[in-house]
Order: C-alpha cells, then structure tokens, then sequence
C-alpha cells in the first residue's frame, strides 16, 4: 500500500491486519516518479513481482477556479493525472516483463462532467480518463479496469468541504460507501 501521508496508511493496516499474509505500506507521493519508482522497487524486493495495480489516489480542490491556490491546483495535476502516469510508466515495464499485470483505477464521474466548484478535480480527472492505456498498450498481457464512482463518503468529501459547501456539492446525489467501492475492487 502506498499512501502519501499516514492516516490512510493506518485505515488500511486496520482493515487488512484481519487477513493473513504481510503487508507492506510505503509512504510516498505518487506525484514525484522517483518516489513512485522507489515505491515499485521496494515492493518487488519485498514480494518479486506486484501483479495488481489499484489507483485510487485523489486530491479534491474545491471552489471557483479563480480563487483557488496554485498550489491546491498543483497538487490536484501532480496526484489526480501525473501520479498515475507516474505509475504506469514504472509498472508497465514490470507487467510486460511478468507477461501479466492488472490495472484498477478508481477515477470519477467527475471525469465526465465537472459541477460548479469542482472544475480543477474534473479537469484533472477527465485527464486521468483520457490516459486510456488499453489504446496505449497494445499487448494481451494487461488487463484494465476502471470505475467511475460518484460522490463517495471519503475524507476527501467529508474534510476538504466545510458542511455548507458539502451540501450544495453533494446536493440530489448520494452518497458512495467507500467500503462498497472495496468490495467491488
């Protein structure tokens, strides 16, 4: 599991320590390649291969485009689109070798249509939708899933949106169990 900060390294140790087996959390920013190559390069020192690849890394900035900071802008492009290019570069050398790897990005529907206040988080998700690597890739040994979910009852939603904009944001929508999103993974 790579995370970029602890808490979510630590939601994941609770969940995943009822099952067998070791788990590795790595924490590092998927925006930077040379952390998300030494990410890759630990894991497959610790296991000898990684087979799957789940995506589910995000940023949510909200508010209009105009007063947003640069550097939430910065980081929504760095995490929503670069990191998972920054990813398959480093992985889709390993699968091609391997002969088989499996790719799960978990995007948005964001990626399809922006709301009002939202604009940087659909921009750079439409641009993680448009890495499309089954055009990418032409070669059998990748499989490639994508989902789409909506609004999802996350710490991205829960913490980033004061309870005023939260409401307007998620207005006639409900809302997704992140564990439901899980299960389906």
């Amino acid at each position: 599991l790579v995370a970029r900060t602890l808490q979510p390294i630590l939601y994941a140790y609770q969940k995943l320590s009822k099952f067998e087996g070791q788990h590795l959390y790595i924490s590092a920013d998927i925006g930077d390649p040379q952390q998300v190559q030494d990410a890759v390069t630990q894991s497959l020192e610790r296991y000898g291969r990684i087979d799957v690849l789940v995506n589910n890394a995000g940023v949510f900035p909200y508010g209009p485009i105009e007063n947003l900071p640069e550097k939430e802008i910065s980081d929504a492009i760095n995490t929503n689109f670069r990191g998972p290019v920054n990813l398959y570069r480093a992985l889709i050398p390993h699968f091609k070798q391997q002969g088989k790897g499996t790719v799960i990005d978990v995007i948005s529907l964001a990626a399809f249509r922006a709301y009002g206040g939202n604009a940087v988080y659909g921009g750079t998700k439409y641009a993680h939708r448009a890495t499309s690597l089954s055009e990418e890739v032409d070669n059998p040994f990748l499989d490639i899933y994508r989902l789409y979910p909506s609004v999802t009852d996350t710490p991205l939603v829960r913490e980033n949106l004061n309870p005023a904009k939260r409401e307007i944001f998620v207005k006639g929508q409900s809302r997704i169990n992140p564990d439901d999103i899980g299960e389906l993974v």
